[in-house]
């Protein structure tokens, strides 16, 4: 009898928990994901305005949890020669979707630290990104930039004229969330 109330006590307790919480959806008409590399005779640049994900937030307003995730091929630097190359080098076909996951998430006034694990390449690595936070009771608006290192995630860096690109890749972010119960 007294594990049937303990179980039943243990349901109603995770339920009150996570009742709590509220599941935000990334609204992808607001959001984008850039990136910009670099080679010594040209530079260039690329978006992706196709973002999706959740962000978990809990009673008080604080972000307990953020899911995103993005495809590859919707990356558009605005000349389909270097996007076909660029879906070729970073497999497309075999590594179709760029991954971040956090649960571990520390908001300072309108600053906040993100520690998460973000996929790419077939290939997860722990990465701290630091952004400017936007919120209000109905929206949360995630914005700043990162670095990306290309070798991190043993991606084959291509050379034209026999040099590489850089290595960094520069990350820039919107990411627009809002109270959407799913």
């Amino acid at each position: 009898m007294f594990k049937k109330y303990f179980f039943y006590s243990l349901i109603i307790f995770t339920n009150l928990v996570f009742a709590q919480s509220e599941k935000w959806k990334i609204n992808s008409s607001q959001s984008f994901i850039s990136y910009s590399g670099n080679h010594i005779l040209h530079s260039w640049e690329g978006i992706n305005n196709n973002i999706f994900g959740l962000f978990l937030v809990n009673s008080e307003n604080n972000i307990s949890e953020i899911a995103i995730l993005t495809k590859v091929e919707d990356f558009d630097s605005g000349n389909s020669n270097r996007d076909s190359h660029a879906l070729e080098i970073l497999e497309s076909l075999k590594y179709p979707q760029i991954r971040f996951y956090s649960n571990n998430i520390f908001v300072n006034n309108d600053e906040v630290e993100i520690f998460g694990k973000l996929t790419f390449f077939g290939k997860s690595i722990e990465k701290k990104i630091t952004s400017q936070i936007i919120l209000d009771e109905n929206q949360i608006i995630l914005s700043g930039k990162f670095d990306l290192i290309l070798s991190d995630f043993q991606i084959k860096l291509p050379s034209f004229l026999g040099v590489k690109i850089d290595d960094i890749v520069k990350i820039s972010f919107k990411i627009d969330a809002n109270k959407n119960k799913i």
